[in-house]
């Protein structure tokens, strides 16, 4: 695994130290992580639903549909 060294804001800092502190996540780097393996899905996502309109295919867009897409990205994508 790659170790990165990054500068955030002060705000930020404390908002990570605040995430961990409070239990929302065991530690800065794995709730870093899971911001990042989150905004990789989404822009998955906002692909398959760009490349859906582009082909001209016409679907609802429900919570159905969303969670459809993310079953598509998570057998796509690593998980880590």
């Amino acid at each position: 695994m790659a170790q990165l060294t990054i500068e955030i804001p002060d705000p930020l800092a404390g908002y990570l130290e605040t995430q961990v502190s409070s239990g929302h996540s065991p530690s800065v780097s794995e709730f870093v992580q899971r911001v990042l393996r989150t905004h990789r899905e989404r822009e998955a996502i906002e692909e398959k639903v760009l490349a859906a309109d582009m082909a001209n295919e016409s679907a609802e867009v429900t919570p159905a549909f969303f969670e459809s897409l993310r079953a598509v990205v998570s057998k796509a994508s690593p998980s880590h």
